[in-house]
């Protein structure tokens, strides 16, 4: 919902030229001018109405509840200083620029919000000395009731506003200035005298800390759980492991048996050391693992070993399927005629060894088998468990890297908000800022950006300057940086 305090009104702003380089130079007497400045301006305010927003130094904020009373009491306040330096030599005179906007503003304690705000304390650097300078909203309104002579200038680009202004000037009311051309205000510009009266962090944007973690952490498990999946099931289909074997001491039994075509030829084709343990077993003998581990790795490496397993005389008395004969025409080759070998083992002895998994519901079932059937040894168990946590640490250093965060930072001025936010940010390596979507975005510089790249990652600084406040929502050590930069300089 809308700011229930926020309200349309003519909004003006008066600085007083030169005012920093005397105070500087000058302590009492650029007090002492201050005095005779606030005394006439601070006035002429109350009598046309007006209400004082924010005084800051040597500027006044003040609101009315019509332009015609903000032009008027403009127009009062030069005519008033104006006689005020009737007599008085050039380093003497109180010369004040004055802006002048129709816009929103709102008030909360000493904090001042609304474009409006900032729209015209760009408008008055832009007004001669002793003149006025207004935003077309302002003009239109009071050139019907009113004799003011203004100038049109035309739309201009007012630094780091959103829009462009249509504006009007009303010359100086001094003759030495009425031909000024310039932007002015640049002289008086002390970028690094500000205050910062609070910083606040907001509500965490949608790509917040804890949210990136969330997600890399998902991705970081999903890619842990399919590794794992994958790793006991690389070979799936083409190899005999230790939980497909239903009876290992039947399946020995059975390759001694010299009448049996099938084991025959399957001893022909173990390797030595395997046959040999083999012809040695007994049925009363119990099944060592090194035996069994032997049988398995000898029979993997006959069903992969390139060719088909079983001749035609041997396949024929094999109960096999429609399928499987099919597959066999085809001469399938590589990994394709593994499983078909893998196949025909199943079925040459289908009460010893399982059938090949078939479905990813039986392999994922077949794990916890798996897992018992291959312990992991203690050496390779210590280097996985290293790897996750350098996996984790690094995802939470990435997150750290990549989630974005968001600070309210308020000043007690509101004139250089988006100049000091432009001149910290180019210290940084950003540059100027492009306008999108009502924000101010800071792009990194090609170095900045290169740098980024290979130390971390590439982002934008995002701010919208309301008023005497900016909020700025960059990566967590953009923000971090850019408010201890802001901080540090901060009188």
């Amino acid at each position: 919902m809308p700011d229930p305090r926020r309200k349309l009104a003519a909004i003006m702003f008066t600085d007083i030229v030169g005012y920093s380089r005397l105070i500087s130079a000058d302590e009492n007497r650029g007090l002492a001018l201050l005095a005779e400045h606030d005394k006439i301006v601070l006035g002429v305010v109350a009598e046309h109405d007006g209400n004082v927003l924010k005084q800051m130094g040597d500027a006044v904020f003040a609101e009315f509840s019509s332009s015609i009373g903000a032009v008027n009491c403009a127009v009062a306040i030069q005519e008033a200083l104006k006689d005020l330096n009737e007599n008085k030599s050039n380093d003497e005179r109180i010369l004040i620029r004055i802006g002048l906007h129709l816009g929103d503003v709102s008030v909360q304690g000493d904090d001042l919000f609304g474009e409006g705000i900032n729209v015209a304390a760009r408008l008055e650097p832009l007004a001669a000395p002793g003149g006025i300078c207004m935003s077309q909203a302002v003009y239109q309104s009071v050139i019907s009731h009113t004799n003011i002579s203004a100038i049109l200038v035309g739309e201009v680009e007012l630094k780091n506003i959103i829009e462009k202004y249509t504006i009007y000037k009303v010359p100086s009311f001094y003759e030495e200035y009425q031909d000024d051309s310039s932007s002015g205000g640049e002289e008086d510009t002390a970028l690094l005298d500000f205050e910062i009266k609070s910083v606040e962090t907001m509500p965490p944007p949608s790509r917040s800390y804890w949210k990136m973690v969330s997600l890399l952490l998902f991705f970081l498990l999903l890619n842990l759980v399919g590794g794992f999946i994958i790793g006991l099931n690389r070979n799936r289909g083409t190899d005999i492991p230790h939980s497909e074997v239903m009876d290992m001491k039947s399946l020995i039994l059975k390759l001694q048996d010299d009448d049996s075509p099938v084991s025959r030829e399957l001893r022909n084709r173990l390797d030595s050391e395997t046959a040999a343990m083999i012809d040695r077993f007994v049925a009363t003998d119990s099944v060592i693992d090194e035996l069994s581990n032997g049988v398995r790795r000898s029979l993997t490496r006959v069903i992969r070993n390139g060719t088909l397993i079983f001749g035609p005389e041997i396949i024929a008395p094999l109960n096999i399927s429609h399928e499987i004969d099919e597959l066999i025409r085809m001469k399938p080759q590589g990994k394709k005629l593994s499983r078909l070998n893998r196949l025909l083992m199943g079925r040459a002895f289908s009460d010893e060894i399982q059938e090949v998994p078939n479905s990813f519901i039986r392999s994922i079932a077949s794990i916890p088998n798996k897992l018992k059937a291959s312990p992991v040894p203690p050496s390779v168990r210590w280097t996985i468990l290293l790897l996750l946590l350098l996996n984790i640490l690094v995802m939470f250093s990435g997150a750290y890297g990549i989630a974005l965060t968001t600070r309210r930072v308020r000043f007690r001025d509101v004139r250089e908000v988006d100049q000091l936010l432009g001149y910290f940010t180019e210290q940084m390596g950003f540059k100027e800022p492009v306008k999108i979507k009502g924000l101010l975005v800071f792009k990194p510089t090609r170095a900045r950006l290169i740098k980024d790249i290979l130390a971390g990652f590439p982002a934008s600084i995002r701010a919208r300057v309301d008023g005497n406040s900016a909020v700025i929502t960059s990566t967590i050590p953009y923000v971090k940086r850019l408010m201890k930069q802001l901080q540090a300089y901060s009188s």
